[in-house]
């Protein structure tokens, strides 16, 4: 092994190592095009061997051949699940398949069972991947933003899906835009992503989410995701499973929940978490009583569970049918 990785390197140029360098010092299995494309712009700028390069940046044409030259050395390649939308880095040691979703896609995080799952809420698994993400316009106008505001000085090795900005060094130091094949782009997920099934809603209000340290992984925030088990509780396992979760874990994330709550604007999900708390669990808040203003009037037809009938037995301070 160590033979044929000196026999690589020895048909390298200065460039090509350089970016074989920079690829396992980030340690991920991926990058996308466009990480791609960046760090060869941070290689014209700031790398060791820029004097030797040709113009002061680089092209869609340069881009192109710095790429094939690493494919034909089996360094890198299409990767077999998203093909264009990303690139496998064969240099480096494969990761979680969440974990290559999340990079393939910046705005997308773990949400539902499968953030329930990891906050430690249920033992229950989900089968499959469950993410989250804005609705494709929101997605696009954010892409674009990333795009225009990318700074001179990201650390890729901290993590490249992330695009964060470094401060005041966003609106010192800009780099054109990329080639419109190096850019950023909705992505179009498979079904299965490293043999592991993948189902990703896109959401107006897809809720907070916060980044696992040191990992390309995003997930929603405890709150969110006890506002998501009210809005689509068949995600969650069903609203019988979103009840047991509440009943065994609300009393201690109560804060948490009624301030993701509040961020809602949706009356019956309010409702849903009113009952909830104060009826089922006698958990009382002053934000729980300002709730109370948003529940219908007599006659209402809000579910406590919106997959079942509508049945008679109703709260009557919630003005919700208790079909569960």
């Amino acid at each position: 092994m160590r033979a044929l990785i000196k026999s690589r390197r020895s048909l390298l140029t200065e460039a090509d190592r350089y970016l074989a360098d920079r690829l396992r010092e980030m340690n991920q299995a991926v990058i996308t095009p466009y990480g791609f494309f960046r760090l060869i712009q941070e290689m014209y700028r700031e790398g060791s061997v820029r004097s030797r390069l040709r113009g002061t940046l680089p092209n869609e044409r340069s881009c192109y051949r710095f790429i094939s030259k690493l494919m034909q050395l089996d360094m890198i390649d299409l990767d077999p699940d998203y093909g264009s939308y990303l690139v496998q880095v064969r240099i480096v040691s494969g990761q979680p398949a969440e974990e290559i979703v999340s990079m393939a896609d910046p705005l997308c995080h773990l949400s539902h069972l499968s953030a329930m799952r990891r906050w430690g809420l249920t033992d229950r698994s989900p089968g499959l991947m469950i993410f989250t993400r804005p609705d494709k316009e929101t997605v696009r106008r954010r892409l674009m933003e990333m795009m225009e505001t990318y700074p001179a000085a990201v650390t890729f090795g901290k993590s490249a899906a992330d695009f964060q900005l470094a401060g005041d060094m966003a609106t010192t130091h800009r780099y054109p835009m990329p080639p419109e094949r190096f850019r950023l782009r909705v992505v179009h997920h498979p079904k299965r992503v490293r043999q592991q099934a993948v189902q990703v809603t896109e959401s107006r209000t897809p809720g907070d989410c916060v980044k696992i340290p040191d990992r390309p992984l995003r997930l929603a925030t405890v709150g969110q995701t006890f506002l998501d088990m009210l809005q689509r509780p068949e995600l969650c396992g069903g609203m019988s499973h979103v009840l047991e979760v509440f009943d065994e874990h609300a009393g201690f994330w109560c804060d948490e929940i009624i301030a993701a709550v509040n961020t809602c604007s949706k009356k019956v999900v309010k409702c849903r978490a009113g009952y909830i708390l104060e009826e089922r669990l006698g958990i009382h808040h002053k934000a729980i009583d300002r709730w109370k203003d948003t529940a219908p009037q007599r006659g209402g037809s809000c579910k406590l569970d919106p997959s079942r009938d509508y049945v008679s037995t109703i709260s009557e301070a919630w003005m919700l049918s208790l079909n569960v």
